[in-house]
């Protein structure tokens, strides 16, 4: 799994799924297509270290995200990873506390 997050998701983070591919035909041009917003994550394969201060270094290669999806969702998942690259993005705060307000 690639992240724009730098390696902050964490368990309970809410992320977009990214889709990008490359378009068919001569000059092909990359796309990049939100499939789902507001995704939680139930765990991530994250590991971190601790330097000499007590400060928490997240390493940024993540192999493996769960994430909560109903049967749909885990479809167009499985369809998207055979047509390009995933990637998550980590949704803003003001953006979840949103979500459980309305909801």
């Amino acid at each position: 799994v690639e992240t724009g997050a730098g390696g902050f998701i964490l368990p309970n983070d809410r992320v977009d799924v990214l889709l990008t591919r490359k378009g068919g035909g001569s000059g092909a041009r990359t796309f990049t297509d939100t499939v789902l917003s507001n995704v939680r994550i139930l765990a991530i394969d994250q590991s971190f270290a601790v330097n000499e201060k007590g400060e928490k270094i997240f390493d940024e290669k993540i192999n493996t995200a769960t994430l909560e999806l109903d049967p749909t969702q885990s479809e167009v998942v499985a369809l998207a990873e055979t047509t390009g690259q995933l990637t998550l993005a980590l949704r803003s705060m003001a953006d979840i506390r949103t979500v459980y307000e309305v909801g």
